[in-house]
């Protein structure tokens, strides 16, 4: 949940940022940066409380092809992740 916590998006160019991961370094652009509103912390919880109460019975359903990947990391190490069980 802190990653979307701290994503922003530059309304100009479209491009999402992680004001703790990657944050721009021009000024101008972490001027513009503005919250989602699904970024929202009320939103954010809704939509974890939502998954949590749906994550059981998609493992159920999926068995053994069901993979939990830890997503509070780096991006590259999330995706490495993901490849390893693909």
């Amino acid at each position: 949940m802190s990653r979307i916590k701290h994503r922003r998006i530059d309304p100009k160019t479209g491009e999402f940022y992680n004001l703790r991961l990657d944050a721009p370094k021009d000024e101008a652009v972490l001027k513009r940066l503005i919250l989602l509103n699904m970024d929202d912390p009320n939103c954010i919880a809704a939509r974890f409380s939502h998954w949590k109460s749906c994550a059981a019975n998609i493992e159920t359903c999926f068995g053994t092809q069901y993979k939990a990947i830890p997503a509070e990391r780096c991006v590259d190490h999330v995706f490495e992740s993901i490849a390893d069980v693909v």
